[in-house]
């Protein structure tokens, strides 16, 4: 089931009754969490401790409307695989990601299977070593991440990237648009419920904009060329607004259909 404004409205409502205080899913969700709570006019939401965001890579917009959210909570991601072989924890002050060395074996390699040298970007390879009922499985997960440090308690790694090309936008010229450079802090942001840019021609994309209660349809179009001018105007944007954002199968929030096949983040 999708969140739409009422469902996140209810679980914030189950959320204050049970006076929950940690915060734990998918950063999709918890930033549709943050904009009932945002909305609601109680102050429980200065009462949140931690927010703990897993499983898919958090946007920037998404930590700051979640930040502003829940203001006194510590905001904590990991990085790790739901088969149980890797699990490792954000260091805020370096942007890194630190592996638990007795969750999980990590290797980083180079497409010849050689681990690579620090300030190199590699493979990230994990072999589980807390499933007791079955053989070790050494898991090439697909995702990469340049290497900072290498010491007895593990790999110390940054700027990891997903096995998915759901990351970038092509541009006319072939050259990428990050979805970092989406990073939106305009008050038209608030009038979005929820969107998802799709992609089938270099140069030009499709928003699709689930809009905020109150939201006018000169809303939708401003927030559409806001994402032109956060993207340089390398990337022509139409928008329109639909009901829904249908999520994927495992309940995630897709925020880039990349529909182009050379597309893929090598």
């Amino acid at each position: 089931m999708g969140l739409d404004e009422a469902t996140s409205a209810h679980y914030w409502e189950l959320t204050k009754q049970n006076r929950i205080r940690f915060i734990h899913g998918y950063p999709s969700a918890i930033a549709a969490l943050a904009k009932a709570a945002i909305a609601d006019d109680s102050n429980f939401r200065l009462s949140v401790q931690g927010i703990f965001p897993v499983s898919e890579g958090t946007l920037p917009h998404q930590q700051a409307l979640i930040q502003n959210a829940f203001p006194n909570a510590t905001f904590l991601p990991s990085y790790g695989l739901s088969e149980r072989v890797a699990m490792a924890r954000y260091n805020p002050q370096k942007d890194t990601y630190s592996f638990y060395p007795l969750y999980g074996y990590v290797e980083l390699l180079d497409d010849l299977d050689r681990p690579v040298a620090v300030g190199e970007r590699g493979r990230v390879i994990a072999t589980g070593l807390r499933l007791t009922a079955m053989p070790l499985l050494r898991y090439d997960t697909g995702d990469t991440a340049e290497l900072v440090e290498v010491s007895t308690g593990g790999l110390e790694i940054r700027d990891i990237r997903g096995r998915r090309a759901q990351e970038h936008l092509v541009t006319e010229s072939g050259g990428t648009v990050s979805i970092a450079a989406l990073n939106l802090h305009s008050a038209i942001y608030e009038k979005i419920f929820a969107f998802r840019i799709r992609q089938f021609e270099a140069g030009k994309a499709e928003v699709l904009v689930v809009p905020a209660i109150g939201a006018t349809p000169e809303d939708v179009q401003g927030f559409g060329s806001e994402l032109q001018k956060s993207c340089l105007d390398l990337i022509k944007f139409t928008t329109s607004s639909v009901a829904s954002l249908p999520p994927t199968p495992n309940a995630k929030i897709r925020l880039i259909e990349q529909h182009i096949p050379s597309a893929v983040k090598k």
